[in-house]
């Protein structure tokens, strides 16, 4: 055993070094090693050992380290065999791989053996076997467990016999997680607004907003991990915040009627007033905020925005105080903006099976009406002139009147009043007066008849025709209506004539003419103007038109 401070020698002396490494023995123990990895374990070992490294084998890399100034490098640093044994690793690389917490037994340790289940995610599924293969650097990630990602960059240090690997190993654990994130919430915005025509077809409009609150909840809590959740939505009429969902929230704040307001309406109404998002550190302090969660202490309020036009706010609260970062916040507004566009989506899909319900009813409507007319005409002209017959055939006769308007009645119930034709807030007004009003049309023009049908029954009248005078007359006094329609002639009947029979039988109550844009020869409009006439409808409706005479009529103006 011998006192003398040790010196490694590691490479072959050159002439110039002879003499030192000679005057080196008398004073010093000299130990002579092979090649650089021996060097490395040796000093790895031991500590207060000297190294002499002739010019051979020198790295400026390896100089660095043994001078102690990779110990504290920012990342991890290792040193690896071609076989991938781990030589040597500064702190950072042994707390990653826990060797303080659990040291080599002296056997070498492998890379990829010291994490348990570490699988390797690409680009380079083999990156030692790269870099010795082409001698050019490579990089690829290292999976470690659900939270932990590594970027490897792997490169060769040394030569010959003398080389080895150098391994740097970052963290990126938060950017990998977040990217993650990032591309889960826009999966998830795919799946929110992925509702076909045909997903919805058979759902009514309370199942289609179970669906969509379904879909939302399930993300924002498996993927947001946000427990508590209140979404609402503006009335753009009202301004008030309609709540659509609320998970975790006191009833009390569930019920509460709040508006797009930025003063007054708490947090959630300033949202929507301004369209900016809000972050409450400490509820008990922040002047906004309206008590929603029980216990609540912080609250994320974002807006849903579509086109620049706020459609709601999506509000999650927590226990704790200061519990929501501006990275929650990011990741709320990117969810959000998927959770606009698919309630905007499912809106237009609402919408459109609607207009293809109400088209498919009016058109239904249009096809059946001649036939529908002609039985009750025939039913009507029957009763008229079997009135002597016994009650048994007049009350069936009756229940064929009775059934084939019902039929139609059921056929038009299919669709919706449609006021978007008619535009003006006034107009609208009127044209909800007119629903459920039976309007008598009558003309010999099938196309007049049809039109009458397509254009009245969508405002959700209820529409019968006649061919001509004798026809109307009869339905007339067979039937009540709100109002009558009719030509300015007819085959059978001059026009004056039967606006002048109508008057007298007193159970229509209001009659309008209508005719093309020509030539009255018979100076109908201008003798029934003579006997009350107010208003004549021009060929084709206009339905503008139609409502304004119809509501006037109705209103006694």
């Amino acid at each position: 055993m011998t006192n003398l401070p040790e010196v490694l020698l590691c490479g072959t002396a050159n002439s110039s070094l002879a003499t030192v490494i000679e005057g080196l023995k008398s004073k010093c123990q000299v130990t002579p090693l092979a090649d650089l990895g021996g060097v490395v374990a040796q000093m790895r070992e031991a500590e207060g050992r000297s190294c002499l490294l002739t010019p051979d084998v020198a790295h400026p890399g390896l100089l660095l380290e043994l001078g102690g100034l990779l110990e504290n490098f920012p990342e991890a640093v290792f040193i690896l065999t071609p076989e991938g044994d781990i030589v040597w690793g500064n702190a950072l690389a042994k707390t990653q791989l826990h060797l303080d917490e659990n040291p080599p037994n002296g056997s070498p340790i492998r890379l990829f053996d010291a994490w348990h289940d570490a699988e390797i995610v690409g680009p380079d599924f083999c990156p030692l076997h790269t870099v010795l293969a082409t001698g050019e650097p490579t990089e690829t990630t290292i999976h470690v467990d659900d939270k932990t990602y590594f970027s490897m960059t792997v490169n060769i240090l040394g030569a010959g016999r003398d080389k080895y690997l150098l391994a740097i190993l970052r963290d990126t654990s938060a950017r990998t997680i977040e990217q993650e994130k990032l591309n889960a919430i826009y999966q998830a915005g795919l799946e929110l607004g992925d509702m076909q025509p045909d997903e919805i077809l058979d759902l009514d409009t309370e199942e289609r907003i179970e669906l969509l609150k379904s879909r939302i909840l399930h993300y924002t809590q498996d993927l947001l991990n946000f427990e508590t959740v209140e979404v609402r939505l503006v009335d753009h009429q009202t301004k008030e915040l309609r709540p659509l969902l609320a998970h975790g929230m006191q009833p009390s704040a569930e019920q509460r009627k709040l508006f797009a307001e930025a003063e007054q309406h708490g947090v959630t109404g300033f949202v929507a007033a301004t369209g900016r998002s809000y972050l409450c550190e400490d509820t008990k302090v922040d002047p906004l905020y309206l008590e929603g969660a029980a216990g609540a202490r912080s609250s994320l309020t974002v807006p849903l925005i579509l086109h620049e036009q706020v459609l709601g706010t999506f509000n999650v609260e927590s226990p704790e105080t200061g519990a929501f970062s501006q990275t929650d916040l990011q990741f709320l507004e990117l969810f959000c903006r998927e959770v606009a566009v698919a309630i905007n989506t499912l809106d237009l899909l609402m919408a459109e099976k609607s207009s293809v319900t109400v088209e498919y009813s009016n058109r239904m409507l249009c096809n059946l009406a001649d036939p529908l007319d002609e039985i009750l005409n025939d039913a009507a002209w029957i009763k008229d002139r079997c009135k002597d017959a016994g009650p048994e055939l007049l009350e069936r006769i009756g229940h064929v009147l009775e059934q084939t308007q019902m039929i139609r009645q059921r056929i038009q119930q299919g669709g919706e009043c449609d006021t978007d034709s008619v535009r003006g807030a006034d107009s609208e007004s009127d044209a909800r007066q007119l629903r459920s009003k039976r309007i008598l049309v009558v003309s010999a023009d099938h196309d007049t008849r049809q039109s009458a049908h397509a254009v009245l029954g969508k405002l959700g009248c209820i529409v019968e025709t006649a061919h001509g005078g004798d026809e109307a007359l009869l339905m007339a006094r067979t039937f009540h209506y709100d109002f009558a329609i009719c030509d300015t002639s007819f085959p059978d009947m001059g026009g004056t004539e039967l606006y002048t029979k109508l008057k007298n039988y007193g159970k229509t109550r209001h009659i309008l003419l209508m005719q093309g844009f020509g030539y009255d020869q018979n100076h109908t409009i201008p003798n029934c103007r003579q006997m009350g006439l107010r208003y004549t409808l021009y060929k084709p409706f206009i339905p503008k038109q139609v409502v304004e005479y119809l509501t006037k009529s109705l209103n006694g103006e």
